[in-house]
């Protein structure tokens, strides 16, 4: 499912979760927040259901999270985009984490993971794997925790990451189908190339990687940077037209796994 303009489907209310798949799937709840079933667990990556410090949300969540069957979430890093208390509130189960995270998030069962650290729940295999970005949420606690991007068994999870020989890296030790790849708030670039990655370096992520189908997300609800909002879009739609295996979702829009 593609989009020409970022826009709102209010139609996604009622169709959603009514017509979601039996299997496993992934849907795209906007920004860096995806829902995905796998082998029957329901899995929640980096929820943020609202607006968020300094930050007003521009296309409204396309559907009631709680509404899924939840049973796992993942946190890939610190930054608010990314950790919204508000959002994890509802939820009594377990959070993975990197190392040093579980600090901020008080009254919950976390459980931490170094770089290439592994744990099994529900029966899914999760690996905590390295990403180029930073940690941040008060004055005085710069890269007191650590950031990551995630496996869950085929499926790679960026969170957050500058382009880096990392990916290359990961790509050598781990088999990926499905690549889930952040594309937007990446200007200006003196400033953001240290920590965000644009279209072009995100296919290069994908290729490196040598997975099977890129999905990009990061883009279109949150103004965190000086691109325009629907620059990042356009940009993965016009690699979409030459590379068949950019899958681009809207918000709500879900595929199989």
């Amino acid at each position: 499912m593609r989009r020409k303009e970022i826009e709102h489907r209010s139609d996604l209310l009622v169709l959603y979760p009514k017509s979601l798949p039996l299997g496993d799937f992934l849907l795209w709840l906007g920004h860096g927040s995806f829902y995905i079933r796998i082998g029957g667990v329901g899995i929640l990556l980096d929820p943020v259901f609202g607006h968020i410090p300094f930050h007003k949300r521009l296309t409204p969540l396309p559907i009631d999270p709680t509404t899924l069957g939840v049973d796992l979430i993942l946190i890939s890093h610190g930054h608010y985009d990314h950790l919204d208390l508000a959002s994890l509130a509802p939820f009594d189960l377990p959070i993975i984490t990197p190392i040093g995270l579980g600090h901020y998030i008080p009254g919950k069962k976390t459980i931490e993971l170094g770089w290439w650290e592994e744990v099994e729940l529900e029966g899914v295999r999760i690996r905590s794997l390295p990403a180029k970005h930073w940690h941040q949420r008060g004055l005085f606690d710069r890269n007191r925790a650590l950031w990551c991007s995630f496996l869950i068994e085929d499926l790679f999870f960026c969170g957050d990451s500058a382009y880096s020989g990392h990916f290359r890296t990961i790509g050598e030790k781990c088999r990926i189908d499905t690549a889930l790849l952040p594309i937007g708030a990446y200007e200006p670039r003196q400033i953001m190339a240290e920590n965000h990655m644009d279209p072009h370096q995100a296919y290069q992520a994908f290729l490196d990687l040598g997975a099977e189908r890129f999905i990009p997300y990061h883009y279109g609800t949150f103004i965190l940077s000086d691109e325009p909002v629907d620059e990042p879009l356009r940009w993965i739609e016009k690699l979409a037209e030459e590379e068949k295996r950019i899958e681009i979702l809207s918000p709500g829009g879900w595929t199989t796994l």
